[in-house]
């Protein structure tokens, strides 16, 4: 005999899934989402950080401001000028051989918009060869970005060594 009575109860079928929902989701963080609005400025900072990575002083030049001030967590902060001539010694290095960045990348990045400027924070993972050894270094960043003449534009920098 066939029975005419629905095979599950619905209430019982939410539940169900609720439930599975829950399981599935357990342990798992919610992707960083990018602030409206903030669209053009996470691509800056894709730009940025892979001319950083490469020590592109005249790439990183337009994605300055004029009065751009680098600070690092030991030593005097330095300005526009002084930073680039800092990438380009590294550039030196890189093209010498006693230099390798295999990756440069700013992870757990949070952007705050506030109008035409922002704070973005986050970790710079670098790894490499350095003078024949590897090293591996780890930065927390606080950046500080302008729109000047329409483009983002980094405007100052903190950075405090992890590892």
């Amino acid at each position: 005999m066939i029975s005419k009575r629905p095979l599950t109860n619905p209430s019982k079928l939410i539940v169900f899934f609720a439930g599975l929902l829950f399981l599935f989701s357990c342990g798992r963080a919610a992707p960083e989402t990018v602030p409206a609005g903030a669209e053009q400025l996470q691509q800056a900072l894709h730009v940025f950080n892979d001319a950083v990575g490469r020590a592109d002083a005249d790439a990183l030049d337009s994605l300055l401001t004029t009065a751009y001030l680098h600070t690092n967590g030991d030593q005097p902060a330095i300005d526009k000028n002084q930073w680039l001539a800092y990438l380009r010694s590294r550039k030196a290095q890189i093209e010498k051989g006693l230099l390798a960045i295999d990756s440069y990348q700013m992870v757990d990045m949070k952007i705050r918009l506030y109008g035409q400027s922002a704070v973005v924070t986050g970790r710079i993972v670098i790894h490499g060869l350095e003078n024949g050894g590897p090293f591996d270094a780890i930065y927390r960043t606080s950046q500080f970005w302008v729109v000047e003449d329409g483009q983002w534009k980094r405007a100052g920098f903190h950075d405090a060594r992890i590892r």
